[in-house]
């Protein structure tokens, strides 16, 4: 079993499988198209580029409304994992720094260039 949720979702979604990540325990019985919106939705808030990502407002009228997400276009997610490697190369770019700079400066360039690149 995969630890990443969104990379479980990333792949059911390009095997056109997303339906396999409700719970079973429903025993299919739930409306399948609003299964696959709130999927699809959740895939799209966590784009690699923000850009990408819907606002907020964009969210809850998707949530609320009944809007076709059908020809919506995604794009992979990004992982955890990938924050990793930025660390990783961070810390060598880094090593003749103390740690607990290399710490701050990792720190920072994540909120400038994810969160706040919106």
């Amino acid at each position: 079993m995969n630890m990443f949720l969104q990379f479980q979702a990333w792949t059911a979604y390009q095997g056109n499988d997303l339906l396999k990540l409700v719970d079973p325990m429903l025993n299919m019985n739930f409306p399948e198209e609003e299964a696959l919106k709130f999927l699809k939705l959740g895939l799209l808030c966590v784009q690699e580029t923000a850009k990408f990502r819907p606002p907020m407002s964009e969210v809850l009228e998707r949530l609320t409304k009944d809007i076709d997400m059908i020809d919506v276009h995604i794009s992979k997610p990004g992982f955890v994992a990938d924050l990793r490697n930025i660390r990783i190369k961070q810390q060598n770019l880094n090593s003749s720094q103390e740690s607990s700079s290399a710490g701050a400066t990792f720190t920072s360039s994540i909120w400038s260039s994810v969160n706040l690149a919106r």
